[in-house]
């Protein structure tokens, strides 16, 4: 699959293969890129034909790990982030001035703010192992003073 010209809405092309499970989830938002650009593809959930391209479930060949894998010709590319790029870029969906180490960095923000804990203070999450949390709240009536 060559990125050098992008494809137009309904412009020919190889029907392009996603694998992922009988649910959508992560592979949902490749669905809507290819279905929004009427872009021909395969929905393939099937774990034996999953294990022909992803190496968690036997592959022993290529460079993929898990699904979602995005599949255009004998091109292969694994995991939500880098499928969602890929497509993006290959249907034409990205904007002008689109710069590809930009969009890496914020997916990557992203999955350091959502792994790290959303809100929490920054220092706290690189001091190691959390600790017990204070208590803050009022003693009840019922307890006795320790």
């Amino acid at each position: 699959g060559s990125l050098t010209q992008p494809l137009r809405p309904g412009a020919p092309t190889m029907t392009i293969e996603i694998y992922y499970w009988p649910f959508l989830v992560r592979g949902a938002s490749l669905v809507r890129m290819l279905e929004h650009t009427k872009t021909p593809y395969k929905y393939i959930s099937d774990k034996a034909q999953m294990a022909t391209v992803c190496s968690a479930f036997g592959a022993t060949s290529g460079d993929t790990f898990a699904p979602p894998v995005v599949k255009d010709g004998d091109y292969l590319v694994s995991q939500s982030v880098a499928s969602c790029l890929y497509l993006g870029k290959k249907l034409g969906l990205t904007p002008p001035g689109y710069d590809d180490f930009k969009a890496i960095q914020y997916c990557s923000d992203i999955v350091d703010a959502f792994e790290g804990g959303v809100g929490k203070n920054n220092e706290d999450t690189h001091r190691g192992p959390p600790q017990a949390p204070r208590r803050t709240a009022p003693r009840h009536a019922c307890e006795e003073d320790g």
